[in-house]
Protein backbone atom coordinates (compact mmCIF):
# COMPACT_ATOMS: atom_id res chain seq x y z
CA UNK A 1 0.00 0.00 0.00
CA UNK A 2 1.47 3.81 -0.87
CA UNK A 3 0.69 6.67 1.30
CA UNK A 4 0.86 10.32 -0.52
CA UNK A 5 1.12 12.72 1.93
CA UNK A 6 0.44 16.25 1.16
CA UNK A 7 2.54 19.29 2.11
CA UNK A 8 -0.57 21.07 2.43
CA UNK A 9 -2.12 18.45 5.48
CA UNK A 10 -0.58 18.63 9.11
CA UNK A 11 -0.78 15.64 10.50
CA UNK A 12 0.11 16.84 13.96
CA UNK A 13 0.15 20.49 15.80
CA UNK A 14 1.71 21.64 18.70
CA UNK A 15 -0.94 24.31 21.36
CA UNK A 16 -0.75 26.69 24.27
CA UNK A 17 -2.49 28.14 27.02
CA UNK A 18 -2.23 31.59 25.75
CA UNK A 19 -3.34 32.63 29.40
CA UNK A 20 -3.88 31.54 32.52
CA UNK A 21 -6.95 29.02 32.68
CA UNK A 22 -9.20 28.48 36.06
CA UNK A 23 -9.98 24.90 36.83
CA UNK A 24 -12.68 25.10 38.63
CA UNK A 25 -14.08 21.62 38.78
CA UNK A 26 -12.39 17.95 38.32
CA UNK A 27 -12.37 15.87 35.22
CA UNK A 28 -12.35 19.12 32.94
CA UNK A 29 -10.99 18.72 29.38
CA UNK A 30 -8.19 20.83 29.14
CA UNK A 31 -8.67 23.00 25.97
CA UNK A 32 -5.68 24.60 24.58
CA UNK A 33 -6.42 27.62 22.16
CA UNK A 34 -3.95 28.69 21.02
CA UNK A 35 -2.04 26.35 18.03
CA UNK A 36 1.52 27.55 17.90
CA UNK A 37 1.95 25.03 15.05
CA UNK A 38 1.66 24.90 11.72
CA UNK A 39 1.73 29.14 12.00
CA UNK A 40 -0.44 28.67 9.32
CA UNK A 41 -3.43 27.54 9.59
CA UNK A 42 -4.94 24.73 7.06
CA UNK A 43 -8.73 24.91 6.66
CA UNK A 44 -11.06 22.60 6.14
CA UNK A 45 -10.60 18.90 7.03
CA UNK A 46 -6.69 18.99 7.29
CA UNK A 47 -6.22 20.38 10.95
CA UNK A 48 -6.87 17.45 13.13
CA UNK A 49 -7.28 19.21 16.64
CA UNK A 50 -9.77 21.46 17.43
CA UNK A 51 -9.00 24.67 19.27
CA UNK A 52 -12.34 24.88 20.60
CA UNK A 53 -13.25 21.53 22.30
CA UNK A 54 -9.21 20.69 23.23
CA UNK A 55 -10.00 17.10 20.84
CA UNK A 56 -7.13 15.91 18.56
CA UNK A 57 -9.23 13.04 15.99
CA UNK A 58 -6.38 11.00 14.48
CA UNK A 59 -6.70 11.13 10.90
CA UNK A 60 -5.02 7.96 10.03
CA UNK A 61 -4.45 4.54 11.59
CA UNK A 62 -0.61 5.48 13.20
CA UNK A 63 1.34 5.71 15.56
CA UNK A 64 1.72 9.43 16.94
CA UNK A 65 4.03 10.64 19.41
CA UNK A 66 1.99 12.74 21.98
CA UNK A 67 3.66 15.16 24.60
CA UNK A 68 1.61 16.84 27.26
CA UNK A 69 2.66 19.24 29.91
CA UNK A 70 0.25 20.95 32.78
CA UNK A 71 1.50 23.62 34.79
CA UNK A 72 -0.39 24.79 38.06
CA UNK A 73 0.10 28.04 39.81
CA UNK A 74 -0.34 27.94 43.56
CA UNK A 75 2.51 25.43 43.36
CA UNK A 76 0.99 22.07 44.06
CA UNK A 77 1.58 18.67 42.48
CA UNK A 78 -0.36 18.69 38.98
CA UNK A 79 -1.97 15.48 37.90
CA UNK A 80 -4.13 14.78 34.78
CA UNK A 81 -5.25 12.10 32.50
CA UNK A 82 -4.64 11.45 28.69
CA UNK A 83 -8.31 9.92 27.42
CA UNK A 84 -8.71 8.27 24.42
CA UNK A 85 -11.95 7.32 22.74
CA UNK A 86 -12.79 5.15 19.82
CA UNK A 87 -14.06 1.51 18.69
CA UNK A 88 -17.06 2.19 20.76
CA UNK A 89 -14.93 2.44 24.36
CA UNK A 90 -13.34 5.31 25.92
CA UNK A 91 -10.46 4.97 28.11
CA UNK A 92 -7.89 6.73 30.44
CA UNK A 93 -4.74 5.71 28.56
CA UNK A 94 -2.93 7.15 30.87
CA UNK A 95 -2.36 9.42 33.92
CA UNK A 96 0.59 11.83 34.91
CA UNK A 97 1.27 13.43 38.44
CA UNK A 98 4.05 16.13 39.26
CA UNK A 99 4.46 14.21 42.56
CA UNK A 100 7.74 12.93 43.03
CA UNK A 101 9.32 11.07 46.04
CA UNK A 102 10.59 13.26 48.24
CA UNK A 103 9.40 16.56 46.92
CA UNK A 104 6.47 17.69 44.38
CA UNK A 105 6.55 19.95 41.57
CA UNK A 106 3.94 22.30 40.25
CA UNK A 107 4.19 20.55 36.27
CA UNK A 108 3.43 16.94 35.25
CA UNK A 109 4.40 15.83 31.69
CA UNK A 110 3.98 12.68 29.65
CA UNK A 111 5.59 11.88 26.01
CA UNK A 112 4.97 8.52 24.91
CA UNK A 113 4.11 7.21 20.95
CA UNK A 114 0.60 6.23 20.80
CA UNK A 115 -1.13 3.94 18.14
CA UNK A 116 -4.38 4.97 17.24
CA UNK A 117 -6.73 4.28 14.75
CA UNK A 118 -8.38 6.78 12.22
CA UNK A 119 -10.96 9.00 14.04
CA UNK A 120 -10.01 7.76 17.53
CA UNK A 121 -10.09 10.85 19.67
CA UNK A 122 -7.46 12.10 22.21
CA UNK A 123 -7.99 14.87 24.98
CA UNK A 124 -6.55 15.60 28.61
CA UNK A 125 -8.79 15.55 31.53
CA UNK A 126 -7.24 18.06 34.41
CA UNK A 127 -7.59 15.65 37.91
CA UNK A 128 -7.40 18.92 40.58
CA UNK A 129 -9.01 22.42 40.65
CA UNK A 130 -6.85 25.27 40.63
CA UNK A 131 -5.37 27.60 37.69
CA UNK A 132 -3.05 26.05 34.89
CA UNK A 133 -0.40 28.59 33.75
CA UNK A 134 0.30 30.09 30.62
CA UNK A 135 3.35 31.49 30.64
CA UNK A 136 6.54 31.79 28.08
CA UNK A 137 9.12 29.91 30.35
CA UNK A 138 6.77 27.19 31.79
CA UNK A 139 4.65 26.70 29.14
CA UNK A 140 1.39 24.42 29.46
CA UNK A 141 1.11 22.49 26.21
CA UNK A 142 -0.66 19.33 23.89
CA UNK A 143 1.54 18.67 21.36
CA UNK A 144 0.55 15.41 18.69
CA UNK A 145 2.97 14.15 15.77
CA UNK A 146 2.72 11.45 13.34
CA UNK A 147 5.62 9.15 13.56
CA UNK A 148 4.42 5.87 11.30
CA UNK A 149 1.40 5.06 9.70
CA UNK A 150 0.20 1.45 10.57
CA UNK A 151 -0.24 -0.58 7.09
CA UNK A 152 -3.00 -3.43 8.36
CA UNK A 153 -2.24 -5.02 4.57
CA UNK A 154 1.29 -5.30 5.44
CA UNK A 155 0.75 -7.41 8.57
CA UNK A 156 0.68 -4.58 10.63
CA UNK A 157 4.23 -3.33 10.11
CA UNK A 158 4.77 0.51 10.28
CA UNK A 159 5.30 2.91 7.64
CA UNK A 160 7.03 6.17 7.99
CA UNK A 161 5.54 8.72 6.12
CA UNK A 162 7.67 10.34 3.05
CA UNK A 163 9.62 13.87 3.79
Amino acid sequence: MIFTFSAETYYGFYAVISSDQVISRLNRVVVFGTVAWPEVQPTGETMFYDKETGIFTAPLTAIYFIFIQIVRQDGLPANFEVVVVGGGSVGVYAEADSGTPGGQSNAASYAAPVYLEKGYSVWVNVRFEGVIVASASRNSFFSVKLVSVWDSESAGFPISPAR
